[in-house]
């Protein structure tokens, strides 16, 4: 008998347990990195499901024209390195010239966000 008390309860708890899902943030995002990677379909999958509007730019050809309507800007690119190849593999993923007057919030991951530092001499503490 205990034991169908604590299954029915927790069949009546489930429905108070189970998660709304959550709303999506009313934010427009621009992924700048490399069209046709499976890492900016993911990208583009994930944004699509916390914000408003997502969309995909290539990071090599960008312009601030394409961020227009656009909150944030995400810069990402694959890794670097070449599998099995080590350091020698090394390839800095090709950014296009931002301005320094670009005044648009940018969030930069890796090394394709330390190429856009670079361009303007600064550092972030990446190794």
């Amino acid at each position: 008998m205990h034991h169908h008390s604590l299954a029915a309860l927790a069949l009546l708890a489930a429905p108070a347990m189970a998660q709304e899902p959550t709303p999506r943030q009313d934010l427009a995002v621009l992924y700048a990195g490399v069209p046709d990677h499976p890492r900016t379909k993911v990208w583009l999958e994930f944004l699509g499901q916390h914000f408003k509007t997502a969309k995909a730019a290539d990071l090599a050809a960008f312009e601030p024209a394409l961020a227009e309507g656009f909150d944030v800007v995400i810069v990402d690119a694959p890794s670097p390195f070449t599998a099995g190849k080590g350091a020698s593999g090394f390839q800095m993923p090709k950014v296009a010239r931002i301005p320094a007057d670009f005044a648009k919030p940018m969030v930069l991951l890796g090394a394709a966000g330390g190429a856009v530092l670079n361009q303007h001499q600064r550092k972030l503490d990446w190794l």
